[in-house]
């Protein structure tokens, strides 16, 4: 996907005390750990800084975790989005403290959206259509201090197109209320292989496998096949962020606190990311669709066969192993096979880099869109998450506390030492952040693939009902020929990109679909694209089947160094001459044994959709399935679905 084009949406500091000082090293002063985003600053001014931030806060906390003042009273809603991987758990815990306030319905709301989505609409004019929230939020808590840096700077120069400001952020810190560093998670079976081969494991390392895959199949004794590198989208997910700064440092011999624009673009550098790019088996806009890939594989004794690493949050591994991913897509008949409740026995684990790493530190920022008393609730709010309580609350969930530990128990599954101390990189700086996300389209994996759309005779109708529509500008098709245009925007200039409509008639032999555009990069195909998907006419029986099948052929002859995938959107069941079945589809686009399938993306769009079908579908390639049966998602989902590439 790439960052020229599309609508963009960037991982940090923190940790325990006891560690060599870096001029980004946080602080801790009765409870609060405050974020250093600027370098450079002297200590007398960071402790000046972080003590205007206490005293606005009420002095929060005391010596034992404890309020020292009155909290204010709770008359209004103050709206705090958070990162997917701790939104529940706030969610809670904000529960908690609106029962503690005796706030009735008003008091702290938080709504989970990915933190590159939130950023887009800060940094860039809020649009409702395309984020998770209809209104500006008054708090927001990404998961690492990189997305604030990168506000921050926008703010500065004051670009922020409405104006939307970080009011907390004294000195350029803000509170963090936990921590989790990046990991390389491998399946336990080739973490142990790579062990015993004595080989010390760093994101260097990844270099290393994608150069020789030799090296790889005598380090891992061959049982996991070649080397398949989980990645996800630097634009949105933070782990992807991460792991995009140290792939360039490893690339570039350098640390991230080092990383200058000047080796970011330095053509030997470029070209060792990319051979590191070449390895991915697919991007993901966040890791929730390798994690659900990887359990379903796992289901099936196959583990292995899906995934060699994929950098995730320490939190994320710990969830993982306890089988607990909120947000998957389970079918009926998958969960009652038992998948919903499936506890991985391929259990994951955290490799800390050698060379340090960086963490999601779940900063805290008070936005400019809350008045006076919003402001208060959500300081005495900040308090109240860095008290003794809601503190163990986030270690028992799989974070480390604003001190760096873990829980115990946590540490126990994980098999590290609750107050291991990690090797921790160092955030640089909102320009070579900015450089490294500019560059993503440049190093990352090309993707060839094949939008096939359902034209049959009910993509006439309506979107909510089953009434032709009087104009085809607001019938189904026509709202989905409109969002597929603007989702163009969203590919990169290398990706290959195709169309194909399918409609059939059962009593003929004439193909049920038909090729209205040759895959080509997008820099040479986009145009033709746009023309043809005006062109979209309904009519006809839905062909979905066949279709797939056939899809599935011709991208299954693509190159080696191209991804492939089919993106297929429905609003109705297969409904063709019934010689070729679902079980049929599955047994040929399954992704099982082949280090290189076509994965197959499907969206259901209306409420007409054959939900559960698609499911089975996009799980059975490895793929993934999306829900666009309210009809106003459409934009929203297309722009997810392209976070794939």
């Amino acid at each position: 996907m790439g960052t020229a084009n599309r609508r963009t949406p960037a991982a940090s500091a923190g940790g325990p005390p006891g560690r060599p000082k870096s001029p980004r090293q946080p602080f801790h002063m009765k409870g609060v750990l405050f974020v250093s985003l600027n370098r450079g600053k002297s200590s007398i001014v960071g402790v000046v800084a972080g003590l205007a931030v206490l005293t606005g806060f009420y002095l929060l906390t005391g010596e034992e975790g404890q309020r020292n003042a009155a909290p204010p009273e709770c008359r209004k809603t103050v709206t705090l989005a958070s990162s997917p991987e701790k939104s529940a758990l706030l969610e809670d815990l904000a529960g908690r403290y609106n029962r503690d306030r005796e706030c009735g319905d008003k008091g702290i709301k938080v709504l989970r959206s990915a933190s590159g989505t939130v950023y887009e609409g800060l940094a860039h004019g809020w649009e409702a259509e395309e984020q998770d929230l209809d209104e500006v939020p008054q708090v927001w808590s990404p998961a690492s201090t990189s997305w604030i840096t990168m506000l921050l700077e926008e703010s500065e120069g004051k670009s922020t197109r409405d104006g939307v400001r970080i009011v907390n952020g004294d000195e350029g810190r803000v509170p963090s209320v936990a921590e989790t560093p990046v990991v390389l998670a491998m399946p336990k079976t080739i973490a142990e292989d790579l062990e015993r081969s004595e080989r010390e494991i760093g994101w260097s390392t990844l270099q290393e496998m994608a150069d020789d895959p030799e090296a790889w199949l005598k380090a891992t004794g061959g049982k996991a096949g070649g080397f398949k590198l989980g990645r996800t989208d630097p634009n949105y997910s933070t782990t992807g962020l991460a792991a995009l700064l140290h792939s360039y440092a490893a690339a570039g011999e350098t640390s991230t606190a080092d990383l200058g624009v000047g080796k970011i673009e330095e053509k030997a550098v470029r070209e060792r990311v990319r051979r590191v790019e070449a390895a991915s088996i697919h991007y993901g806009e966040t890791t929730l669709v390798y994690l659900c890939n990887l359990l379903r594989a796992d289901f099936r004794g196959k583990a292995l066969d899906y995934v060699s690493a994929v950098p995730l949050e320490e939190k994320t591994v710990y969830d993982y192993n306890r089988g607990d991913i909120t947000g998957c897509p389970v079918s009926e008949k998958e969960e009652k096979a038992g998948l919903k409740d499936h506890v991985p026995e391929e259990r994951l684990v955290p490799v800390h880099p050698r060379e340090g790493t960086l963490l999601s530190d779940a900063p805290y920022a008070i936005l400019s869109s809350a008045d006076e008393q919003q402001k208060r609730i959500a300081e005495d709010f900040l308090g109240f998450l860095l008290e003794g309580g809601q503190q163990d609350a986030l270690r028992e969930a799989g974070f480390r506390g604003t001190d760096g530990r873990l829980a115990p128990e946590v540490a126990e599954q994980l098999r590290i030492s609750s107050d291991a101390v990690r090797k921790e990189s160092v955030l640089p700086s909102a320009e070579v952040i900015e450089a490294v996300r500019e560059s993503w389209d440049d190093v990352r994996k090309p993707t060839r693939i094949l939008l096939a759309v359902d034209v049959s005779g009910s993509m006439e109708w309506y979107p909510h009902s089953k009434e032709k529509a009087d104009d085809v500008r607001r019938s189904r098709l026509g709202r989905v020929r409109e969002a597929l245009k603007g989702a163009l925007e969203d590919f990169g200039a290398r990706d290959e990109v195709g169309l194909w409509e399918f409609s059939g008639d059962r009593y003929s032999d004439d193909l049920p679909y038909r090729e209205l555009v040759e895959p080509k990069p997008m820099r040479e195909n986009k145009k033709r694209l746009e023309k043809k998907l005006s062109e979209l006419r309904a009519g006809g029986d839905t062909a979905l089947y066949v279709t797939i099948r056939d899809a599935y052929r011709e991208l299954a002859e693509a190159p080696d160094h191209k991804s492939t995938a089919i993106v297929v959107l429905s609003d109705g069941h297969d409904f063709y001459k019934g010689e070729y079945d679902l079980n049929d589809l599955k047994a040929d686009i399954s992704a099982e044994g082949k280090d290189r399938p076509v994965r197959v993306f499907t969206i259901a769009y209306s409420n007409d959709a054959p939900l559960e079908t698609l499911m089975e579908m996009a799980g059975e390639s490895g793929g993934y399935s999306y829900n666009s049966s309210n009809p106003k998602n459409i934009d929203k989902v297309l722009r997810e679905v392209a976070g794939n590439f």
